[in-house]
Formats: structure tokens, C-alpha cells, sequence
């Protein structure tokens, strides 16, 4: 309820609202919910693809034409933030809006900070690859506008496997790591399963499941209990902590 309560806070209060989503899982870090919130309050809405320095050229050229109205950004790269930027300005000036407040909205761990603080030229947001850093509202001065920050949304729909997926919960907090790490090898599987073998190099038999794949994982990792079985808990920590860190890519 707390984060609710700060995010329609933060609606309430802006002038423009920015949502931040994970370039590489586009519709499972959208917010439909967050989304009807703005457009219900009458405020500007953009909304930015982060983490666009993590997917393929292939994938995010599809992603442009599907989302021909949104923003493709890196935060530590600062790729695109000039776009956005002169996009705030442009409609907060023709809406005749002296000193606009922007909110920047999302899940956690999409990276919020990192755009703020490459829109506000300076590291003044906390930054941190575990979930739920920002605590509460801030406020940052970002030179033409002021930004309010905001802690990542936990939509009360939502399921243990999306919100780890999505990073937002870490694999620590987990109560079944197993089902995370095979919805994570699921999307590889559906959309580009080499770059999972490369990975991990080895050769997905096409009649393996997801689960089969973590076992195997497990196995060319040497991450094995007695007997030589694969270590599924370990493997699937070790699968979400790679996928989490950026380090496997789609």
C-alpha cells in the first residue's frame, strides 16, 4: 500500500510523467495500471525504453516500430537522454508550464536512477543493482525541470516469477527460484536461444523443457550434489543472478 500511496503521490504532484520500462522484456515491464493512473489524472505521459545498451540491434529495431512513440535510453550509457530531455521541455513549454516537475515512475531495478541522473547531469539519485534502493519520494534538480523520484511499483497482481524476472524482487527474496530462472529460459527459448547457449556453452536439445535446460545448466556449471545431479536451486540462483546483473543478454 506504501508504494501506491507514494507513486499516485508523485502523479498527483508532476507535471509530466515518465515511465521507465526494461527494453528487454517490454510488455512484462509495462504497468497498465500505473499507466491508467496517469492518463486519469490529466498528466503528460512518456514513456522510455531502458536498458537498451543490453539487447541485440535486431531486437530493438523491432521494438522502435512497435513503440513508435516512446523513447529508447541507457542511463550509464547516456543513450537517448537528449531526446527525452528535449522532449520534457518542449511539451512542459507549450503547455505554458513555468518550472514543471516531471515524475519518473516504474518498476524496480528498470534503472530509474540512472536516467535521472544522466537527466539531471549529475549523480544526485542513489543507484544500486539491488531492488528497492530509493525508500521515498526525492527531489533533483535537473536544470529546466525538477525531477521526483519515486520507489519501484509492486501492483498487487503481480506474481513472485514476473517481479523476478523483471528484477524487482532479488533472488535472495525468492521463494521459488526454480520457476523465475525457467520463465527466464523460456524467453531465450521463444526468442533467441543461441544467445543462451553461448552463454553458457552448450547445445539445447530442441526437445528439452525449460527445466531440462536448468538442469543442464547446472550440469556445464559443475554446480552438482552427490551423485552428479545437477544442484537446481543453485543453478537457478546462479541463472537469475546472471540475467539480473545484465550479464545474460537477449
Amino acid at each position: 500500500m506504501k508504494y501506491w500511496g507514494i507513486v499516485k503521490d508523485i502523479v498527483r504532484k508532476a507535471d509530466v510523467i515518465v515511465i521507465i520500462m526494461d527494453a528487454r522484456m517490454p510488455e512484462l515491464s509495462r504497468n497498465e495500471s500505473l499507466e491508467s493512473m496517469v492518463v486519469k489524472m490529466n498528466r503528460k505521459l512518456f514513456l522510455a525504453f531502458n536498458k537498451i545498451d543490453l539487447v541485440s540491434e535486431e531486437h530493438l529495431a523491432f521494438l522502435k516500430k512497435r513503440y513508435q512513440h516512446a523513447f529508447f535510453v541507457s542511463g550509464p550509457k547516456n543513450l537517448g537522454i537528449g531526446k527525452l530531455r528535449t522532449a520534457i521541455i518542449i511539451a512542459t513549454k507549450r503547455d505554458g508550464i513555468e518550472n514543471p516537475k516531471v515524475g519518473v515512475v516504474g518498476y524496480p531495478n528498470v534503472g530509474k536512477s540512472a536516467i535521472i541522473n544522466a537527466l539531471a547531469h549529475r549523480s544526485k539519485a542513489l543507484m544500486s543493482a539491488v531492488a528497492g534502493t530509493t525508500k521515498g519520494m526525492q527531489i533533483i534538480n535537473a536544470g529546466r525541470f525538477k525531477v521526483l523520484d519515486s520507489p519501484g511499483v509492486f501492483p498487487y497482481e503481480d506474481d513472485e516469477v514476473k517481479l523476478g524476472v523483471l528484477a524487482a524482487k532479488n533472488p535472495e527474496s525468492l521463494k521459488n527460484p526454480e520457476l523465475v530462472a525457467s520463465e527466464i529460459i523460456k524467453m531465450f527459448q521463444e526468442s533467441n536461444k543461441k544467445a543462451l547457449e553461448d552463454f553458457y556453452k552448450f547445445k539445447i536439445d530442441e526437445n528439452w523443457d525449460s527445466y531440462e535446460i536448468m538442469l543442464q545448466i547446472g550440469q556445464e556449471r559443475k554446480f552438482l550434489l552427490k551423485g552428479g545431479i545437477a544442484d537446481e536451486h543453485r543453478t537457478a540462483m546462479q541463472i537469475i543472478r546472471d540475467w539480473q546483473t545484465g550479464k545474460l543478454r537477449i
